[in-house]
């Protein structure tokens, strides 16, 4: 309430009175709802079969802390192979990259050919990790890991705000009517 009287969107007298601010953040809830639904039944994800293989000897590693737009925190171990090419994975992290990596390993992982993923200090998102013939995570897992997200994560955060913002906004309609 304070809020909105300091920036003027809610007269004080009348404080059942839906405003402009109201009709904001409800469309923006509808708007982002829809956005993430939309997003989850559009962004295709890669099959095992359209996946291509790297391999390669290991050069050095280094662990990459990202911020993302709404705030959290990314961390990405960021792999270069001799020839310099840059991967990046989630596969390893911080704690126990030290046991797994190491210089002159021989890496083997996947990546997508077609991928839409940002790459992160010039580095290609993977699937997968072996190191020296050692299983650390299959890329099947990788890919399940990423369709559970995109399919039941952004879905149902996208139902919640859709649901979210019909409730806001039928709320102050009807107080705005009475």
């Amino acid at each position: 309430m304070l809020l909105n009287v300091f920036f003027g969107l809610m007269t004080v007298n009348h404080p059942s009175r839906i405003t402009l601010y109201h009709k904001f953040v409800a469309m923006g809830l509808l708007g982002f709802g829809v956005l993430l639904v939309y997003f989850s039944c559009t962004t295709t994800i890669p099959k095992t079969g359209d996946l291509y293989q790297i391999r390669g000897q290991l050069d050095s590693y280094y662990i990459k802390e990202t911020k993302e737009r709404w705030g959290s925190r990314f961390h990405a171990t960021i792999l270069i192979l001799e020839n310099r090419s840059r991967f990046w994975t989630k596969e390893v992290n911080k704690s126990n990259c030290n046991n797994i990596l190491r210089p002159g390993a021989m890496v083997r992982f996947y990546i997508d050919p077609h991928s839409t993923a940002r790459p992160i200090d010039g580095a290609v998102k993977t699937y997968g990790l072996w190191v020296n013939g050692v299983q650390i995570k299959s890329a099947d897992s990788a890919l399940s890991r990423d369709k559970f997200i995109v399919r039941f994560v952004f879905l149902g955060l996208g139902i919640f705000n859709i649901s979210l913002g019909s409730f806001y906004l039928r709320k102050f309609l009807s107080k705005s009517e009475s």
